[in-house]
């Protein structure tokens, strides 16, 4: 047993791995900003509840009992725990690394993409457990049950099988070779598209036995039909049905459908598997109404998610009152002429955009472009947004936006990641 200190342990993908952690019997401790501002979010308090330890992200967490200190690519060289580490002589684990070493000498299912290996990994999870397997699933969301319950963003197994969603943005889908991999599709997020698919050739080339890389191509002719708030589609004669709405859950299944097929599951074992998947939480979450409209949560913030998200419920309704957070002053600034692009897209002149300030947890960011010179851009476009400056002006006007007669046809959509009270937010909205 090591004891290990997570810096940011709160994260959707350091809390899993903490929770990898604590089922394979290390000791877990974690700080993480979001507490140190007095937000206690359902992952902390869950983290607590299964045995890990929260201390404030001043350094007292690393002592010399510590084993390793676990860091991501987003913790600054000068953060109070690093420097400690370096003091105490402990040792820095990066996040890939560490979760590598867990996988290390198991069957390893890795999934990869600029957009929907979250909800590509949840599926095969969701499948795999279906069929009678019992994999260890690591999870770059909250996998839901049918129901809707939270199964959490880590399922333990038995078996010596894993199911990893890797993370391109900071190149650490390197530290895998696996056996079985997807690639669900390729886009510009995190680097120019040229090294996009470079990173991705190489995440390729390590993979030993089944890729998958062409499900979005196998399901551009899929014609999809709207089946309650879900979707149904037919695919090789077989007549499919998924609970999530959208053409981009129909790729997400045709990558998982591609894969189990590589791997020899029955074809019509997987369908039954799909029908009763729950999804997977802030991807297109209805987390509720207010006033009788459907709220949904999303953790969309890049230019190809947006567009999937907005456009999926804009097909079901007259009006979307959308609200989105920049996830950092240099994705904005990097991406504001494709996000710029997309809104002029998906934004019909009923719908609203309302645009909060750039999450900011911290830490030496360039403040390039500020949200409200951005909504002036979108203005300049034609694209029907205004700047929120504050969670309250946020909720008030969504309150003005919703409460008339018109309001009638309308779809509420929060979209927007990294920051913990958009999950929180949305359900507040839904609270009416």
């Amino acid at each position: 047993m090591s004891r290990l200190h997570f810096t940011g342990i709160g994260g959707v993908g350091m809390s899993a791995l903490a929770r990898a952690a604590l089922h394979l019997g290390h000791a877990v401790s974690g700080s993480d900003r979001t507490r140190d501002r007095g937000v206690r979010t359902p992952l902390l308090q869950a983290l607590e509840s299964e045995g890990a330890r929260l201390f404030p992200q001043d350094g007292s967490g690393v002592t010399p009992e510590t084993d390793a200190l676990v860091i991501s690519s987003a913790i600054e060289a000068d953060n109070p725990e690093w420097t400690a580490a370096r003091r105490l002589d402990v040792a820095v684990r990066g996040r890939a690394e560490l979760l590598a070493d867990f996988c290390r000498g198991s069957e390893l299912v890795a999934v990869a993409g600029t957009a929907g290996k979250t909800t590509v990994t949840g599926m095969l999870g969701h499948i795999f457990r279906h069929l009678g397997r019992s994999p260890n699933v690591y999870c770059g969301g909250e996998m839901l049950a049918e129901n809707g319950r939270r199964l959490g963003n880590f399922l333990p197994g038995s078996e010596p099988l894993w199911i990893v969603e890797t993370d391109e943005s900071d190149r650490s889908l390197l530290k895998f070779s696996p056996d079985h991999a997807v690639i669900t599709n390729l886009g510009r997020d995190h680097f120019d598209l040229d090294e996009v698919r470079e990173l991705f050739d190489r995440f390729a080339a390590a993979t030993r036995r089944t890729l998958v890389t062409d499900g979005a191509r196998e399901a551009a002719s899929i014609e999809t039909r709207a089946r309650g708030a879900g979707t149904a589609f037919t695919w090789r004669g077989m007549e499919y049905t998924l609970p999530q709405p959208g053409r981009h859950n129909v790729e997400n299944a045709v990558n998982a459908i591609l894969l189990c097929e590589a791997m020899g599951f029955a074809a019509e074992s997987v369908r039954d598997a799909l029908a009763c998947f729950g999804g997977i939480a802030r991807r297109l979450e209805r987390v509720g109404t207010r006033n009788g409209l459907p709220v949904y949560d999303d953790y969309a913030h890049n230019p190809l998610k947006i567009r999937s998200a907005w456009r999926t419920l804009s097909e079901r309704c007259g009006r979307v009152v959308g609200w989105w957070r920049p996830h950092g002053y240099g994705p904005l600034a990097d991406l504001a002429g494709a996000l710029e692009d997309t809104f002029a897209e998906v934004c019909r002149p009923d719908d609203r955009l309302l645009v909060l300030p750039v999450f900011y947890a911290g830490g030496t960011a360039r403040r390039r472009l500020k949200t409200d010179d951005f909504v002036k851009r979108l203005a300049a476009r034609g694209v029907p947004a205004e700047f929120a400056g504050s969670y309250e002006a946020l909720h008030a006007r969504i309150g003005e936006l919703t409460g008339g007669p018109g309001a009638g046809d309308t779809i509420l959509l929060g979209m927007g990641a990294r920051d913990p009270e958009l999950e929180m937010f949305a359900r507040r909205v839904a609270c009416v």
